[in-house]
């Protein structure tokens, strides 16, 4: 799994993706992010969305946000992650397509794995 950059600059705003692996047939799974920084680097505001690939509004809430707000006019960092359950998503699943789980029903998990 690779890490997100969050070392940013003042007024700036990245967009990227966490690289969690692949699947069998060799498609990679990633995790799109935003992290926008304003002036200040605290308070962090997370929001996130697609926890279950069914639920869709706050993809768009997440992507409207980081379109309108200026850098230079925030105090704090605000990091999005329109969709955290990118399979799910690719699905249009409440549910993981490979282990049938609910990712809402599966935190915090294991650094080891669940």
């Amino acid at each position: 799994m690779s890490e997100p950059n969050l070392n940013i600059g003042k007024g700036e705003m990245h967009r990227g993706s966490i690289y969690c692996g692949e699947l069998e047939d060799g498609t990679s799974v990633t995790i799109p992010y935003f992290v926008m920084r304003g002036t200040r680097k605290k308070p962090v505001l997370l929001l996130n969305a697609a926890l279950h690939g069914e639920e869709l509004n706050g993809i768009e809430v997440i992507n409207r946000i980081f379109e309108t707000i200026n850098p230079l006019e925030l105090k704090g960092t605000i990091i999005g992650i329109p969709v955290v359950n990118t399979l799910a998503f690719r699905a249009r699943s409440r549910v993981d397509p490979i282990d049938g789980k609910d990712l809402n029903r599966v935190f915090p998990g294991k650094k080891e794995g669940t």
